[in-house]
């Protein structure tokens, strides 16, 4: 099987143009989300590239329905992409939760109409976040084939929410990935027994399958300033901890960039920006791990300042050609974020819709490991019927054909390998395969695109046969 699969892989080379690898991301690359980027009206946001190393800043998505809610924006390092909730080309299309590679080239992962922010991408394929517009269930994640679920309590029985009110203030969330754990940081919603307008962080320890908090909620605080305070920027940095970069009304030196140790919840200074013109004005942040620094976005003169461990002050400007903040503007909603630096240069994207079976459930086709030219990987196959049998099709183009009641989304099919699920034979769900691979050690393979999609015997679905959502393996 692991020859027939390379041998469909050489094959779509004939026909699928290379793209740059990864998504064409560097690790110098900064992403920046702001609703403020093109001038201070509704529709002037943007998502921007930001290029350390090349000293640029460049429009690479022009929203015109921009997210204004903290954490609307995030690198996902399973795609290979940026994702980020947005409106695009006019004030009526509804907002989209989208994936874009370096290029500009975008892929909708759906999602119409909900406003989606604090997206934490997992690695694997999973991406959690908050849903502004449905306070009855506000954690969601959206697995690796692009299905949306609910965050459940740790019973699963209903949805998690947060204590204290803090569902309303929660615009920040990270995963970390050594604790299985989500890190929410609020200004509101003090912890149990806490002080009010303090920063607030939660640790929401997860299940094994990341379909619930699995735990008691551990939560602590810390005081930045007497004039308020809001959490504006999470992110991964030096020796395993956090970095969460804090915005306050009030000047001088604050230690408005922190530390937190995942494991333990203890918080510490990194460093203490201030005193100078616009240090009440840091909108958004990120650890570099190319510079060694945090990065933040300043929206009073407009500019990107960075930050060594224990620094105040100015910190130091970056010299970036391009827009990272508009004249005249202060105080905008933004997320700063790194492109995080991966060994994979590959990526897997989830399309299209797949086609209900038995017990309503929707087969779901993934991919795991790197998909990488001499690297292994595996696909895998879950929530079908117990024992179903099925053909996979490998294709050199997506579709959009009708087929079984469902949408065939593979084009230019150039393999079929006949399928046969484990599990409890006829158990709506159970069925499930993993199938390993390898690519071969071929640098012309680099860039090359691959479709895949699957169709299971079902005797439940509209006409006998399920079939799975569409999945992109873009090699790198």
């Amino acid at each position: 099987m692991i020859r027939q699969i390379r041998a469909a892989i050489a094959a779509t080379l004939v026909a699928a143009p290379a793209l740059a690898q990864g998504g064409g991301f560097a690790a110098t690359d900064l992403g920046l989300y702001s609703t403020a980027i093109q001038g201070s009206s509704s529709t002037s946001g943007a998502l921007v590239l930001v290029d350390l190393a090349g000293g640029t800043a460049t429009i690479l998505v022009d929203t015109v329905s921009t997210l204004g809610s903290q954490g609307a924006a995030a690198f996902d390092p399973y795609r290979q992409r940026i994702v980020f909730c947005a409106g695009l080309n006019s004030v009526l299309d509804p907002l989209h939760l989208w994936a874009v590679n370096a290029a500009g080239q975008l892929d909708d992962l759906g999602q119409p109409g909900q406003q989606l922010f604090a997206l934490a991408p997992t690695g694997d394929g999973r991406i959690y976040m908050r849903q502004a517009n449905s306070a009855a269930q506000p954690f969601k994640y959206q697995d690796a084939a692009g299905t949306l679920h609910t965050l459940l309590d740790a019973a699963g029985a209903a949805p998690f929410d947060t204590d204290g009110g803090a569902s309303t203030d929660a615009h920040n969330m990270i995963h970390d990935a050594a604790s299985n754990a989500l890190f929410v940081a609020s200004g509101l919603g003090a912890c149990p027994g806490g002080v009010v307008n303090r920063i607030n962080i939660r640790k929401l320890p997860l299940s094994a399958d990341g379909t619930r908090v699995s735990g008691p909620v551990s939560c602590a605080q810390f005081e930045v300033s007497t004039s308020g305070e809001a959490a504006v920027g999470w992110s991964h940095g030096p020796l395993g901890q956090l970095v969460l970069v804090v915005d306050t009304n009030g000047g001088g030196s604050e230690p408005r960039i922190l530390l937190v140790d995942p494991a333990t919840l203890a918080i510490s200074v990194f460093a203490s920006p201030g005193p100078f013109f616009g240090d009440a004005a840091l909108n958004a942040g990120t650890w570099a791990g190319t510079l060694g620094q945090v990065v933040v976005l300043e929206t009073l003169t407009d500019v990107l300042r960075a930050y060594s461990a224990g620094s105040g002050g100015p910190g130091s400007t970056l010299p970036i050609t391009g827009t990272v903040s508009a004249a005249g503007s202060s105080g905008e909603s933004a997320a700063l974020f790194a492109v995080a630096p991966s060994a994979c240069a590959g990526g897997w994207m989830p399309y299209g819709t797949g086609l209900a079976g038995a017990g309503g459930q929707v087969p779901a086709l993934t991919g795991a490991g790197c998909p990488q030219i001499g690297g292994a990987f595996s696909l895998q196959l879950a929530n079908g019927v117990g024992g179903a049998g099925g053909l996979l099709f490998i294709g050199v183009s997506a579709a959009a054909l009708p087929l079984k009641g469902g949408t065939f989304l593979v084009g230019g099919v150039v393999l079929q390998l006949g399928l046969a699920l484990g599990g409890a034979a006829g158990v709506p769900g159970a069925g499930s395969l993993t199938l390993p691979a390898a690519l071969p050690s071929d640098p012309s393979l680099q860039g090359v695109q691959v479709w895949l999609q699957a169709g299971l015997s079902d005797a439940a679905a509209v006409h006998d046969v399920s079939l799975t959502n569409g999945l992109r393996m873009e090699i790198g």
